[in-house]
């Protein structure tokens, strides 16, 4: 079992490290560039996979994570200070990584994407963007944590036993 769980763990790292870099714009928003990236990533990451589809009385949290995501990319594209792309696709990623690998790697973008946002300097025009932006993070971020949490939780323990 631990040789099917590397594999697709390789996937995932195969993936980022495959991902082109973007040249940074003359305008000196390399944070804003580095956030996009993840959050294009941890986007594609938490899209799910034809069986992963929650039930019908679940809350979708990663559809409302993907949201958030998109929230926030919009913002940083209609200040203008993004990297300078029309990135309306998804990155692909290999749907046989399983969910759990996928939640926990899309977290870990989007707190480096949060990271990254944190140190981009807010310019004219475009007041209280940083704090939208961050804000959209931390809402993907907090539902990411709550897919997580119900991915892990053990049903078996919560049934009483009469």
């Amino acid at each position: 079992m631990a040789k099917t769980l590397q594999i697709p763990t390789f996937a995932v790292i195969a993936l980022i490290l495959s991902l082109p870099c973007l040249t940074v714009a003359a305008s000196g928003h390399s944070h804003s560039v580095h956030a996009l990236q993840d959050l294009r990533l941890a986007s594609a990451l938490l899209q799910r996979t034809d069986a992963t589809q929650p039930t019908i009385d679940q809350p979708d949290e990663t559809k409302l994570a993907i949201d958030s995501i998109e929230g926030a990319i919009a913002e940083i594209n209609d200040a203008s200070i993004g990297d300078g792309t029309n990135k309306t696709g998804i990155p692909q990623v290999d749907p046989r990584v399983p969910r759990q690998t996928r939640l926990v790697k899309s977290l870990e973008l989007l707190d480096k994407a949060q990271q990254d946002w944190s140190k981009e300097r807010e310019g004219a025009g475009v007041s209280g963007l940083q704090a939208r932006v961050s804000a959209q993070i931390d809402q993907a971020r907090n539902r990411v944590r709550v897919a997580i949490a119900v991915v892990n939780f053990d049903y078996s323990e919560s049934v009483s036993t009469r």
